[in-house]
């Protein structure tokens, strides 16, 4: 027989396991947050896998009508005979609205983003992404960096 000791010990581990097993803590800080998870080519695009979090979930565009400021940031390189050359291209991708309904706001996903290859200069060997993100209220995320990509 157990002791009263006993069974009240046994049943507060076993309510105190419920509690840590439904506590998901899902905060993250209000800054963007990504990583680079892949990249496939496909012909004349390049398609671009990030992780993303964001803690207030202010992601993306809330106009429906355009996006400027953009929402993912592109600085795209070439190399030319060994060397990274930063290259002037208008590559910035829009994110229609992710901030979700109710009241925990934190955002964690994936997003895929398209880069046109089309027209790229003659005389690159390789080219690289280094992309980043940026929320509604204006923080910036880290910069992630593509492996090399030969079109």
């Amino acid at each position: 027989m157990m002791t009263k000791a006993i069974k009240v010990g046994l049943g507060l581990i076993v309510v105190m396991a419920c509690f840590y097993a439904c506590d998901k803590d899902n905060s993250f800080p209000p800054t963007p947050y990504i990583e680079y998870e892949g990249v496939e080519l496909i012909p004349d695009t390049a398609i671009i896998q990030l992780y993303f979090r964001d803690g207030d979930g202010d992601i993306g565009s809330l106009d429906s009508d355009g996006c400027p400021p953009y929402d993912i940031y592109f600085d795209y390189e070439e190399m030319v005979d060994g060397e990274w050359t930063p290259v002037d291209r208008d590559y910035n991708w829009c994110v229609n609205s992710l901030t979700p309904q109710g009241q925990d706001k934190t955002l964690e996903g994936d997003i895929f983003v398209s880069a046109s290859l089309v027209s790229l200069s003659e005389n690159q060997d390789s080219i690289r992404f280094i992309l980043h993100l940026r929320d509604r209220a204006g923080n910036e995320s880290n910069a992630v960096t593509t492996p090399l990509i030969t079109p």
